[in-house]
C-alpha cells in the first residue's frame, strides 16, 4: 500500500480553510480508495508559546492506494481549489 499526504503549509489558514475543505472533500469523493481522509486539526496553543504565535494547524489530505501516482494523476485532473486573493501592499 502506498500513502500520499498532502498538507497546507502554514498556521494562518483562516482565509483559506473553507475553500480548501470544500475542494478536499470533493476530491475525496472521487478518490477510488475508500480510506481517503480530510484532515483539519487546529491545536490549542502550547503553554510556552508567545502570545502572538498562532497555534499549529494540520489541514490536508491522507490518501492511499496501491499506486497513488497512477490513480492520483487520473483523479486530480479537475482539482483546482478557488482561494481568496490576498492583496499585497507595497511600501
Amino acid at each position: 500500500m502506498n500513502y500520499l499526504f498532502v498538507y497546507v503549509d502554514g498556521y494562518d489558514l483562516d482565509d483559506v480553510e473553507k475553500p480548501l475543505l470544500k475542494a478536499f472533500e470533493a476530491f475525496v469523493r472521487i478518490w477510488p480508495a475508500p480510506s481517503a481522509r480530510v484532515i483539519n486539526d487546529k491545536f490549542e496553543p502550547e503553554a510556552d508559546d508567545q502570545p502572538d504565535w498562532l497555534p499549529e494547524w494540520n489541514l490536508g489530505l491522507n490518501l492511499n492506494s496501491t499506486n497513488c501516482l497512477e490513480v492520483g494523476s487520473k483523479s486530480s485532473s479537475g482539482f483546482s481549489p478557488s482561494l481568496p486573493k490576498k492583496r499585497v501592499e507595497s511600501s
